[in-house]
């Protein structure tokens, strides 16, 4: 599932194929399918002015004042197009410019959200959601992690932190050497700094590793697998050499290394 880095991604090359390229229009494969990607195609936006990223959440501010948002779900993509090339399986839409395609958002489980506002404030796109985990300060992560509910758990609240999914809390949990069973509320002001700087490195690894790179998801097959916890169960551990465990949280799986991670006695710091 798309996290920070993959949308951040995902924004950038929006920015790179879109952005200043003169007027846009939306093709739609399946009119009759989804009655706001059909009004949006029917309409005249204009040049793409910008993209902004918040969290997992896109926002694409068009010429003629209007917003387009975008949630990429659990397998939405954009492709780059050609002249001639066939439309992708799977594609929701096609943003072409100058009336040659330019991307198609590629959506195989078809869980992508989208939305348009029209008039309104530019903050209204992402009402409800925490600050920006890969820009938010120390302070904005003591007060998201102020919680009585296990750390892992409570990084996945959007509304208190937005970005972090259950790949990169895993990460910095990891890189961080913090126990995910341990209440949020029990971390030291030193010890959320160690796991906000954890996550922030995983992400932006991540970011320089795939910037170039085809976006392509783990449980597509065929992906090498680049973390150091997630998804390694049984494994050694890369730190200690541990064998890394899994078990479910609130729903979730969760991977960690007991002899890096299993320091937590129960007491706060």
């Amino acid at each position: 599932m798309p996290e920070l880095p993959e949308v951040e991604i995902a924004a950038r090359h929006l920015r790179a194929a879109l952005v200043d390229r003169g007027p846009i229009c939306m093709l739609v494969p399946e009119p009759g399918q989804n009655g706001l990607l059909d009004a949006f195609a029917a309409g005249t936006p204009g040049a793409l002015l910008s993209v902004r990223r918040h969290g997992k959440q896109l926002a694409l501010d068009f010429e003629d004042g209007g917003t387009f948002r975008l949630h990429l779900g659990m397998t939405g993509r954009f492709e780059a197009l050609n002249r001639g090339d066939e439309w992708p399986r799977h594609a929701r839409f096609i943003w072409a410019c100058e009336g040659e395609p330019r991307l198609a958002f590629v959506d195989p489980r078809r869980f992508a959200r989208f939305g348009h506002r029209r008039g309104g404030h530019p903050s209204d796109d992402f009402a409800g959601l925490g600050p920006d985990a890969l820009d938010s300060t120390l302070d904005e992560w003591c007060l998201a992690l102020d919680r009585p509910l296990p750390v892992k758990p409570a990084l996945l609240e959007q509304s208190r932190l937005a970005g972090v999914g259950n790949i990169y809390a895993c990460e910095g949990l990891h890189g961080a050497g913090v126990d995910p069973r341990r209440p949020a509320h029990s971390l030291s002001r030193d010890t959320v700094e160690f796991l906000r700087l954890a996550v922030q490195r995983a992400m932006r690894a991540t970011l320089e590793r795939e910037a170039d790179a085809p976006m392509r998801y783990l449980n597509e097959g065929g992906v090498p697998n680049p973390f150091r916890i997630y998804g390694r169960e049984g494994e050694a551990c890369a730190a200690c050499g541990a064998a890394i465990e899994r078990f479910k949280q609130a729903g979730r799986s969760t991977w960690w290394c007991p002899a890096c991670q299993g320091g937590w006695t129960g007491h706060p710091e």
